[in-house]
């Protein structure tokens, strides 16, 4: 039975491959920055490390095949997750994963990056990943990497941000995407994790269903049982807001400019998976409001 490191485990995304990877027959090794029982995470066992400081990698990848990584800052726009920007936490953490691959001579290397990175390289957090990405292709370590239009765990924010009553608006609404559930993204890295020889392999990856901006924050209203309400954040005010949060809080400053920009044009991924983002926001308006129907149906088309 191989063993694969899965590296940021403890985020939504990192958790559903620990699942995935375990459903494949793998032995599931979870590296985190503090220590978890392993009954938290699924894991078979939790290895302890800091890539930032570059401490515990060795016992971490001893015996491990292959690797997985999602390890970052938060990409939730909330204080309290975090102030440091995106290139100074994903950037040298992940290339101290990647040395150390290299040093472990692991057979694969999956690291999930972002969609768009063609026309938003110029972004912080796009960067951040990109680097990651140059990293990769020039260290000799057989790898895979993701780049997916977003997952459905980050759009769940929109829930609470709805139940308050109204959304902010960036970008433009009928700008399209194709955002992927976290088990479909998931099951996409472990079968990349799979992969027999050492060819690289770059995709750009969504789920099966293609919304517009708005019809995203109207099936939020909808989980919720509420009416849509908006209101529209001209780029003047996101990059006065971004300005002003820099200096207290660069990794959120870093996402309104992502969110900015992103959210202006269409991020399509490659179709992939079966599940809606409609069912994840009916799911979670549950667990937010326990006495809510059960709601069928799509308002998205």
């Amino acid at each position: 039975m191989q063993t694969v490191l899965v590296a940021g485990a403890n985020g939504a995304l990192g958790r559903a491959v620990v699942a995935a990877a375990k459903r494949k027959g793998f032995r599931v090794r979870a590296l985190v920055r503090r220590a978890f029982l392993p009954a938290d995470l699924g894991a078979d066992e939790v290895s302890v490390a800091d890539p930032v400081r570059g401490t515990g990698l060795e016992s971490a990848f001893h015996g491990a095949e292959r690797v997985f990584s999602s390890l970052g800052a938060s990409v939730l726009p909330e204080f309290g997750k975090g102030y440091r920007s995106f290139p100074s936490v994903d950037t040298p953490a992940n290339r101290a994963l990647i040395q150390a691959a290299q040093r472990a001579k692991v057979q694969r290397f999956v690291y999930v990056s972002v969609a768009g990175h063609e026309q938003l390289g110029h972004l912080r957090y796009v960067r951040a990943h990109e680097d990651v990405v140059a990293t990769l292709r020039s260290s000799g370590v057989p790898y895979s990497v993701l780049r997916p239009t977003g997952f459905f765990s980050v759009f769940g924010g929109m829930l609470e941000v709805a139940q308050r009553g109204v959304i902010p608006e960036l970008g433009v609404p009928e700008a399209r995407t194709n955002p992927i559930a976290d088990e479909d993204l998931a099951e996409l890295a472990v079968a990349a994790l799979c992969t027999p020889d050492s060819s690289p392999l770059e995709r750009t990856v969504g789920g099966p269903h293609v919304y517009t901006r708005r019809q995203l924050a109207e099936l939020a209203f909808r989980a919720l049982g509420k009416e849509p309400r908006f209101r529209a954040l001209p780029p003047s005010v996101v990059r006065a807001l971004s300005l002003l949060i820099r200096p207290f809080n660069p990794r959120i400053a870093d996402l309104m400019a992502f969110f900015q920009a992103v959210f202006s044009s269409d991020c399509l991924g490659e179709p992939s998976g079966q599940r809606r983002i409609e069912d994840y926001f009916a799911e979670r308006a549950r667990a937010l409001i326990p006495a809510l129907p059960e709601r069928r149906g799509s308002a998205a088309g």
